[in-house]
């Protein structure tokens, strides 16, 4: 494989292949830690979006899932805290971090992790339109209106998992408004987007905290809902451990998402408050990703939760209302306010999706057009290029076989990053860090590294038999857009500013990478551990 530093040059000087100043205006430094927060909470607002998925196999036993995920995510991030503090000039988040150690060495590798945390939180935007369109749809067209049941069926993909299809449906079309609407605030710069998030966060998540809040204290919540504590298999057996595997891969691809509070590093008016908007993000993830799932399950048990309509997420909302009060006026307020929860989700995944595509586009791993930002310091064409992907996935008749896919790029994303941060430490010892973490928390971080790959290889496939092997082809349709933007647009080089961060004080370029086996073991045992899982569920059992 090739290196980063000694086959090819670090800084691209020449003219050719300098983007003009209107197509690469920096991003603005705008956010306090706190408004950092609010951007960030869109993540448990995630929880409603696969709540349905992850109890379809888990039965009473999803809260473990639930719980086991959001805990590894949260401790994750205290790797992700440190590498993100090593890249003030960078956005995109860990992914973004997490790649310059192995760009440094391997570039065909390194443009894996961002391009996988791309299309591991693409699909959240049309996701949560959709379920935004089926709420409202749910609450004022009756189930059996023409309105409700008229779709057009544009393509059949019933080759790649029963009943898949691409359609034009009202809820499509209800779904493409929101999306327009959220495209527009986005636009707008992240100050105004953070004001925005905030009146949401108020709107969406404070009325989910009272929702599970309200039947522990009048007396709704029942803990024989949890008996017997066993997935939908019937047992913890190998299948139902088969089913944990799978369910905490797919929490996982929510309940991991405090660490988007590390995107905005270069938006930040102090990069050193990153820590403070990561931890505080991660202890608020801890507790709705425990208690929604705990109090949904307490309070209508595993039969409801065993519904179609939960199974999709579209009667999510309806449900959650029906837990605190059967007044129909009172629960139709509720699912509106829940409406602005998935759309505080769809923000979020938004934001942090178009900062990913613009810092490749400015590292010279992903189109250079991606690398332009407006006026208001909004990554515009990564945005407007988001909405076009985003509108051609609204069209996917079954969103969880789409998420089980892209969660399995999620967790190798987190795969890289985690083995990103402890290559970072051998290779950039130097590197001013406004956070450290102590040796034996990076020795947990990296073995949650290989504990990932495993949950790739035992979990993937229980959402299906193609989820596995498309993931991996989609993880690496990366390399190829890398390849001919570095070869053939960029001539070999990279763009002026792509290591500036990884440049010790008192040089003026990166130094030579030390040569390690480290990097090319950490690829093997991940390949193992992902097979170990893969063999033990799938071959074995």
């Amino acid at each position: 494989m090739e290196s980063g530093i000694k086959a090819e040059p670090l800084v691209n000087t020449g003219e050719s292949n300098a983007a003009p100043e209107s197509q690469e205006t920096e991003m603005a430094r705008t956010l306090s830690w706190k408004q950092v927060v609010f951007l960030a909470l869109g993540a448990p607002a995630l929880v409603l979006f696969n709540m349905g998925g992850v109890s379809s196999v888990m039965g009473a036993a999803a809260p473990l899932a639930w719980a086991l995920s959001v805990i590894i995510g949260v401790v994750q991030c205290v790797a992700y805290v440190e590498i993100a503090g090593m890249h003030p000039s960078k956005t995109g988040g860990i992914s973004v971090y997490g790649a310059t150690a192995w760009m440094w060495r391997y570039p065909s590798i390194g443009v894996i992790p961002p391009w996988s945390h791309w299309v591991a939180w693409i699909p959240i935007l049309p996701i949560g339109v959709a379920l935004a369109a089926s709420y409202l749809m749910n609450l004022f067209i009756p189930a059996d209106s023409i309105l409700a049941t008229w779709q057009i069926t544009l393509l059949d993909l019933g080759f790649i998992q029963d009943g898949l299809t691409l359609r034009i449906s009202l809820r499509f079309i209800i779904a493409a408004l929101l999306m327009v609407v959220i495209v527009i605030i986005q636009i707008g710069g992240v100050a105004s987007s953070a004001k925005t998030q905030i009146i949401m966060s108020l709107c969406g998540i404070v009325p989910l905290l009272v929702i599970v809040i309200v039947p522990l204290l009048t007396g709704g919540f029942h803990l024989q809902n949890f008996n017997p504590f066993v997935p939908v298999s019937g047992a913890w057996d190998g299948i139902g451990l088969r089913a944990f595997f799978g369910a905490v891969l797919l929490a996982a691809w929510a309940s991991y998402g405090s660490e988007t509070a590390a995107c905005y590093m270069c938006e930040m008016k102090r990069p050193s408050d990153a820590p403070k908007a990561v931890f505080v993000s991660g202890g608020i993830a801890i507790v709705l990703f425990i208690l929604v799932p705990v109090v949904f399950q307490g309070c209508l048990g595993t039969e409801y939760m065993l519904r179609p309509d939960i199974n999709s997420g579209e009667g999510v909302g309806a449900a959650l209302a029906s837990m605190v009060s059967s007044n129909p006026v009172f629960c139709g307020v509720v699912v509106v306010m829940l409406v602005f929860t998935l759309m505080l989700g769809s923000m979020t995944a938004m934001a942090d999706t178009a900062r990913t595509l613009y810092q490749g586009g400015k590292d010279g791993t992903l189109p250079k057009f991606l690398a332009h930002a407006n006026k208001n310091g909004s990554p515009s064409a990564a945005i407007w290029f988001n909405f076009v992907v985003d509108l051609i996935l609204l069209l996917f008749s079954d969103y969880l076989f789409l998420l089980a896919i892209t969660a399995m790029n999620y967790i190798l994303c987190h795969f890289f990053v985690l083995t990103g941060a402890w290559i970072h430490r051998m290779d950039n010892p130097d590197i001013e860090r406004p956070y450290k973490i102590s040796d034996n928390m990076l020795t947990v971080c990296v073995l949650l590294a290989f504990f990932n790959m495993f949950l790739v290889g035992a979990g993937s496939n229980v959402w299906g038999s193609y989820v596995l092997p498309l993931g991996i082809v989609l993880a690496l349709v990366g390399m190829p857009l890398y390849w001919f933007r570095h070869y053939v647009v960029d001539k070999g080089q990279f763009p002026e500013g792509t290591w500036q961060d990884l440049i010790p004080k008192g040089l003026t370029e990166p130094p030579e990478v030390p040569g390690s086996i480290i990097p090319k073991v950490c690829i093997c045992l991940g390949i193992v551990f992902m097979l170990i899982g893969y063999i033990a569920f799938y071959v074995m059992l």
